[in-house]
């Protein structure tokens, strides 16, 4: 089975603990980011412009707050 994440705060925590973990668990896939503090910032999913926006697109399982 597969699960789609999506994590509201991309900071430090999110980077250094959060998304290595999901990255170990197989079956977890992130689908987006938000965080008002990190618009331009590079990851390997697509980030949006507001929670609400981020909850309506990817429509995820899990959601992370960070």
């Amino acid at each position: 089975m597969t699960a789609k994440i999506a994590l509201a705060g991309l900071g430090k925590a999110a980077r250094t603990l959060h998304l290595p973990a999901i990255g170990s668990i197989k079956g977890l896939h992130v689908v987006g980011g938000y965080d008002p503090a990190s618009p331009g910032a590079a990851f390997p999913f697509p980030l949006f412009s507001s929670p609400a926006e981020m909850l309506e697109k990817t429509r995820p399982d899990i959601l992370v707050v960070a």
